[in-house]
């Protein structure tokens, strides 16, 4: 699961203390242009403010043109098939990760927790934040809080302080239930909206029917879970909910790419595989490669040793399943001799060429 918020949001930001006990999930997109905070990891937009420092307030503004340009790295931050909850509230800039990812997140399960502008904020932020949250079909969640239901229990009398740390505070209770939920219960191809009534996902092709059978969650279980980056690319385990319908599809999601390095990384990730099977007392023999060329670290044969590993923790209960921590860093470029020597006659041959070149132009 990645956790999305930005450094502009009034109650979700990357100083929101709920967020570190979720550190590992954190996205932080910082649409001013620096990086806010060590604690979680952050998307750096490549924004610069007027000389001036007149921002631009208008509902798509310079930042959001501005992070809609790299939306491509931002993409590359996290893998497919993965739940993405963005986390924004009512200042209208917040939303603006979720609209530069919506159209391009076929492969992932998309979840917005928003919020209404308060009644007493201005016109034009209120307009621009509905102008902004037209379009949802794109998502398989909703939570969608009421602010002015929130006002109403609240006293004439509250500050702005106050009613910023309620905020806070209420929020802080309900995202562990969120995040439960959402993992353990949203299912791929069905539309939720969050009801505040039970505190709970209801199917909204079926609401009446979900909400009646709706049932608080176990808050021991929900105390409990703690979400995680389950998923990468190069071939690790496949979630249950890949969308693996026929042996192409993978292909389709994302086709791998031959490295001068993909033999450590085939090569690591059968460790990996290893250790997990070691862990959950399966018998694992992984296969002899006889490839010798360029490979991408993953393959059909790659894949079909997953689907068996798969299967074999599926007959295992979920409870006793083992899942050791593997980290994967950034190695150094590999570069075989061979072809440190073929650029560096690349590089004879295009200095003798400037040389032969220059002699013309003199003669």
């Amino acid at each position: 699961m990645r956790i999305i918020v930005t450094d502009v949001g009034r109650y979700w930001n990357h100083e929101s203390p709920i967020l570190e006990k979720y550190a590992e999930c954190v996205l932080v997109v910082c649409l001013n242009g620096k990086k806010v905070t060590d604690k979680f990891e952050c998307f750096v937009s490549l924004y610069k403010q007027d000389e001036e420092g007149i921002e631009d307030r208008s509902v798509l503004s310079t930042k959001y043109q501005t992070l809609k340009s790299v939306k491509r790295e931002l993409r590359q931050i996290y893998g497919y098939n993965d739940d993405i909850l963005f986390l924004t509230d009512n200042e209208p800039q917040s939303l603006y990760p979720y609209l530069v990812l919506k159209d391009n997140e076929e492969y992932n399960k998309m979840h917005l927790w928003c919020m209404s502008p308060w009644k007493f904020d201005l016109y034009q932020r209120r307009k621009d934040y509905f102008e902004l949250l037209h379009d949802i079909e794109k998502l398989q969640s909703l939570l969608y809080v009421d602010s002015n239901a929130l006002l109403s229990k609240m006293d004439k009398d509250i500050t702005l302080p106050d009613l910023t740390n309620f905020c806070v505070e209420y929020f802080s209770k309900l995202l562990p239930g969120v995040l439960y939920d959402i993992a353990e219960n949203i299912r791929l191809g069905k539309h939720y909206y969050y009801d505040f009534g039970v505190n709970r996902y209801i199917q909204a092709e079926n609401s009446y029917d979900a909400y009646l059978a709706a049932k608080p969650l176990d808050e021991k279980k929900v105390e409990e879970y703690h979400p995680n980056l389950s998923f990468l690319d190069l071939g690790l385990i496949i979630p249950n909910r890949y969308p693996n319908d026929d042996e192409d599809t993978k292909k389709t999601v994302r086709q791998p790419l031959p490295r001068i390095d993909g033999k450590q990384v085939c090569e690591k990730l059968k460790k990996m595989r290893k250790s997990l099977a070691d862990a959950n007392g399966i018998k694992y023999t992984g296969v002899d490669c006889s490839s010798t060329g360029p490979c991408a670290g993953t393959c059909p044969c790659c894949d079909r040793e997953i689907c068996r590993l798969q299967a074999a923790l599926q007959k295992i209960p979920e409870e006793e399943r083992v899942y050791p921590k593997f980290k994967i860093e950034a190695g150094s470029r590999v570069i075989p001799s061979k072809a440190i020597g073929l650029f560096k006659g690349e590089r004879r041959i295009r200095g003798q060429m400037q040389v032969n070149r220059w002699e013309e132009k003199n003669e």
